[in-house]
């Protein structure tokens, strides 16, 4: 596996918590009963997560911006308006509505801030124990320097 594989490993997570928590609004879980029904249902959330990318990736070519930094939450919201909007206006206003819709997707006050990248180096972990250490302050007292007969109170 390349190292630099790594870094889109979290691209993918980000992509699976879109679909499971931002895209699926409903609380409930998927509705078909058949294996064939609960595939086109799977199949339907899938194309639904590839258009509302589709066009956050053709808004963000038209503003030279990194796809990455367009909110998806924002894009869902915006994209859920615009159907109806689509749907109301002649095929001669719909140029005119892609390009506000476009606009509307990049809008500088829902930009997200550039990603960091993530990282985490290969440690040998330490088995926990259910005791804790002493800490340096903590450690009593010493007998270096003392015989046991002075110790002893008789």
């Amino acid at each position: 596996m390349r190292v630099g594989c790594y870094h889109e490993r979290w691209e993918i997570e980000a992509c699976i918590d879109e679909q499971k928590n931002h895209l699926r609004l409903s609380g409930q879980q998927l509705r078909s009963k058949e294996p064939a029904l609960v595939r086109q249902e799977l199949y339907g959330l899938l194309l639904a997560h590839y258009i509302v990318r589709w066009w956050m990736h053709q808004s963000a070519c038209e503003a030279n911006l990194d796809p990455d930094r367009l909110s998806f939450t924002h894009a869902v919201e915006v994209l859920d308006t615009a159907c109806f909007a689509f749907a109301l206006v002649s095929r001669q206003e719909l140029p005119r509505l892609q390009q506000r819709l476009l606009a509307d997707l990049c809008e500088p006050a829902t930009l997200v801030p550039p990603r960091r990248l993530r990282f985490y180096p290969r440690v040998v972990k330490r088995a926990y124990s259910r005791f804790h250490r002493k800490r340096p302050g903590q450690q009593g007292f010493t007998l270096k320097k003392q015989h046991f007969s002075d110790i002893l109170l008789i």
